[in-house]
């Protein structure tokens, strides 16, 4: 009875022994690359969800070794060098991605597909609330969600409207129905695409997406193609990455909407700076941030004038910005600028000699400045021509003041 028991137990762990190899043969497959398919897997150190785990993003690269644990649902993976175990109902893996050569319909749409993938190639980026400048800072650039979005259509949309406006304030930016500066020429409509569900085929590069993920649309995306995205996010390393829309983010989404610029020609028109202290802005209204100011008879361009105040001009240095049309004079040989003297003494030559005969005006006195030729300006004082010589600036003796 001893012999049997000894023979049974001795055949019940060889079987035992080989049934376990049996299994783990039965769940392993060859070794092949496979690439993160959703936003994230979520992977661990050991085949059980309490150990230490970590989350990988979109299109990271990984292998799968064809080896799953005994009871073949835990699959062994090769990350960063390590051995990791996923849960496949943590996200999903594919052996292939959808391409990323995405083509824009449109000229605007084509800048946008440049301007981000050139950010997402090549540009160290970081998550910054609010950042949206596309300045570096401490070897990165910083943006936030709206940011992002803003600064890439910020740089598609120059061509056409460089006069306008776009919010990086998310709730602005998801408001605005049309894109354009207080009557300037020229302005973007905006199209709502998607509104509460999404529907794929509607979508076209350059779209801008909206979700609702930790409170009320609090996240948004630029849409490239082929079904996927690319926006800024805190999340891993605060990079600017692709996202599938497909998933979570769908799952979240509110609204997708479509920016239709149209294109404004430049009026380029000559003109000079008509006061002592012309104040460039780099918006419309006094309130603006102030980027310089140029003095009386300094040159410039206008670019385009609204119906109102203001004018968008280009510097003599290639600067561009706002400033009141009270400012500029484009008629100088006709209409002029309005001055006064500035001091006691000055002198008025008959021609464009300092040896020529002269008229000395004092403080207070008015002329009209008419134009240039080196260091001679041309004013117009009761109903004659005269010019006042100065190898600096003309705001040194006449004011606007």
């Amino acid at each position: 009875m001893k012999k049997f028991l000894a023979y049974a137990l001795s055949a019940t762990m060889v079987l035992g022994m080989f049934g376990a190899v049996g299994a783990k043969k039965a769940h392993a497959e060859e070794e092949k690359t496979v690439y993160v398919a959703s936003h994230l897997i979520k992977v661990h150190t050991e085949d059980n969800s309490k150990s230490p785990e970590e989350m990988i993003p979109y299109r990271t690269c990984l292998t799968d070794t064809g080896e799953t644990n005994p009871y073949g649902k835990w699959k062994k993976l090769i990350y960063n060098g390590k051995t990791v175990w996923w849960w496949p109902d943590d996200g999903e893996l594919k052996e292939s991605l959808p391409e990323t050569n995405y083509k824009g319909n449109t000229t605007y749409q084509t800048k946008v597909l440049e301007t981000a993938k050139k950010i997402y190639s090549e540009w160290p980026t970081a998550y910054g609330h609010n950042a949206s400048d596309g300045k570096m800072k401490n070897g990165k650039y910083y943006f936030d969600c709206s940011g992002f979005v803003s600064y890439v259509m910020d740089k598609a949309m120059s061509k056409y409207l460089p006069v306008y406006n776009i919010s990086a304030d998310i709730t602005e930016l998801y408001k605005t129905t049309s894109i354009y500066n207080k009557g300037f020429d020229g302005e973007c409509k905006v199209k709502t695409v998607c509104n509460g569900k999404l529907d794929m085929d509607k979508l076209q590069p350059g779209d801008v997406l909206f979700f609702s993920i930790n409170g009320y649309r609090d996240h948004c995306s630029l849409y490239l193609g082929n079904g996927e995205m690319m926006h800024s996010t805190h999340n891993f390393d605060g990079s600017v990455r692709l996202m599938p829309v497909k998933g979570f983010y769908e799952e979240h989404f509110v609204a997708a909407k479509r920016y239709l610029p149209t294109t404004v020609k430049a009026a380029n028109k000559k003109a000079y700076a008509a006061a002592s202290t012309t104040t460039i802005y780099k918006n419309f209204g006094e309130n603006a941030k102030k980027l310089t100011s140029i003095r009386l008879m300094q040159p410039l361009t206008v670019l385009y004038t609204d119906n109102g105040n203001w004018a968008y001009v280009k510097l003599a240095n290639g600067k561009k910005g706002y400033t009141l049309l009270t400012n500029v004079c484009t008629n100088l040989a006709g209409k002029g600028i309005s001055c006064r003297v500035r001091n006691n003494g000055l002198k008025l030559l008959a021609g464009k000699s300092q040896s020529a005969k002269s008229i000395t005006l004092n403080k207070g006195k008015k002329v009209s400045l008419h134009g240039k030729s080196g260091n001679y300006y041309k004013v117009k004082y009761n109903g004659k021509y005269y010019y006042i010589y100065t190898p600096k600036s003309i705001a040194d003796k006449l004011t606007t003041y």
